[in-house]
């Protein structure tokens, strides 16, 4: 009774290969062509078929190889299905003879058989043990690597989480930085307003007190300056007491002198 190759599964393929079939058993045995077995084979397994079309052609080399050994069993096995047809008590002795001489022959062809198939199945265990350890390294392989992806997204997660506490911070120092150097302006910067009639007012910093000693020995200082002559005598006693204060100052300090005669402002500007 013949198969559709449509009815071959991937698992029979494999079989087939274990068992040394080939490409030439296959088509006889569907009643096929051999590119229907191989489109098949490439449905079933995509683009591992190749490996299973090497197996099938590696089986056909094999099996060319031993030509006299198959022909032997192929003949032993017609004969013997001859003899036990047959009435054996019908045979001469010469016969029967003949007949034990082809059994011991297939005998021994068939011990020699099984001691290379058991040799094969030896190397071929140790071939999928060498195999199974590679496929054990590889999982132990991917595991490592699995902690070691598992341990990156973990530092990842930990680095953003400190990067988001250091963007604060940042910010908060930025803006304490800000205040304090508001705070520094507000110290160290005075606005004085010099008025009219000779007052000297701070108008901004009411910590900073206005110290004009020695401004006296300054006054006949500037009444001898030809270019102050035109001042009065108050304009000029103003000017002695800006100019001290200004040098009696601490030099970290800034002064702005805000002056309610542009004349006075012009005189103090020529002293500067």
């Amino acid at each position: 009774m013949s198969h559709s190759i449509r009815t071959a599964t991937a698992k029979d393929f494999r079989i087939y290969v274990k068992n040394g079939r080939t490409f030439a058993y296959l088509q006889e045995h569907y009643s096929c062509s051999e590119e229907d077995v191989r489109g098949r084979i490439r449905q079933l397994f995509g683009n591992g078929a190749k490996e299973v079309e090497r197996g099938l052609e590696t089986n056909a080399s094999k099996e060319s190889r031993r030509p006299e050994e198959t022909s032997i069993a192929e003949v032993s096995a017609e004969d013997t299905v001859q003899l036990v047809q047959s009435n054996i008590g019908n045979l001469s002795l010469e016969e029967l003879q003949a007949h034990r001489q082809q059994i011991d022959d297939e005998l021994a062809s068939l011990a020699d058989r099984i001691a290379r198939l058991k040799n094969d199945s030896r190397q071929q265990g140790w071939t999928a043990s060498q195999i199974r350890k590679e496929i054990n390294g590889l999982k132990q392989r991917i595991e490592n690597l699995e902690s070691k992806y598992n341990q990156a997204l973990a530092d990842q997660q930990q680095a953003e989480d400190l990067k988001s506490e250091a963007a604060i911070q940042f910010a908060q120092k930025q803006d304490m930085q800000y205040r304090v150097l508001q705070e520094i302006e507000r110290r160290t910067s005075v606005s004085i307003c010099i008025y009219e009639d000779g007052e000297i007012e701070v108008i901004e910093n009411s910590e900073f007190e206005l110290c004009d000693d020695g401004y006296t020995e300054l006054v006949s200082d500037l009444i001898k300056q030809g270019d102050l002559q035109y001042l009065r005598v108050i304009d000029i006693n103003t000017l002695a007491r800006v100019k001290k204060i200004q040098e009696n100052a601490s030099k970290e300090l800034t002064l702005q002198f805000v002056f309610a005669s542009a004349e006075l402002e012009r005189a103090f500007a020529l002293l500067s």
